[in-house]
C-alpha cells in the first residue's frame, strides 16, 4: 500500500467525539473515514463516493448505504453468511473456515466468485478473483 499521508483529527461536538482519518495514495485516490464516539466507523468517503454504515448491538455492520441510495444488507450467523442489494440486484453467500475467515464468495447460483486460502495466522496466502 502506497500511503503518503495519514491524518487524525479529534474534535468534540454536540454529538460526542468524532474522529476523522484520511489517506491518499500515489495514484491520488483518497479515502476519508469518520468515526463516532464509540469508535465505530459510521461513514467512509472514497474518491467522492460516500458510504454510511449501520451496526447491530454486537458492533457488527448490518447494512451500508451509498450516496446514490443503494442499500446493502449483511446477514450474520457466527460470521457473515450473505449480503444482498435490491438496487444492484445482487446476492452473495460467504463460506467461512473454522477460524471464521471467508474462504469462498458464491453467487446466488452457487457459482464461485472468489476463493481465499490462509496460513495458520489468518494471513491470505492465495487469492482467486
Amino acid at each position: 500500500m502506497n500511503i503518503m499521508d495519514m491524518e487524525y483529527l479529534m474534535c468534540r461536538n454536540s454529538s460526542g467525539i468524532q474522529e476523522n482519518s484520511s489517506s491518499a495514495t500515489r495514484e491520488f485516490q483518497v479515502q476519508i473515514n469518520r468515526y463516532d464516539g464509540e469508535g465505530l466507523r459510521h461513514e467512509m468517503e472514497e474518491n467522492g463516493r460516500l458510504i454510511k454504515f449501520l451496526y447491530n448491538e454486537d458492533r457488527e455492520v448490518v447494512a451500508e448505504e451509498t450516496s446514490n441510495g443503494t442499500i446493502t444488507r449483511y446477514i450474520r450467523g457466527l460470521g457473515i453468511i450473505s449480503s444482498d442489494s435490491e438496487e444492484a440486484k445482487t446476492y452473495y453467500h460467504y463460506v467461512s473456515d473454522e477460524q471464521g475467515s471467508i474462504t469462498y464468495v458464491l453467487s446466488e447460483d452457487a457459482e464461485i466468485l472468489n476463493h481465499y486460502s490462509y496460513d495458520a495466522f489468518g494471513n491470505i496466502i492465495q487469492k482467486t478473483d
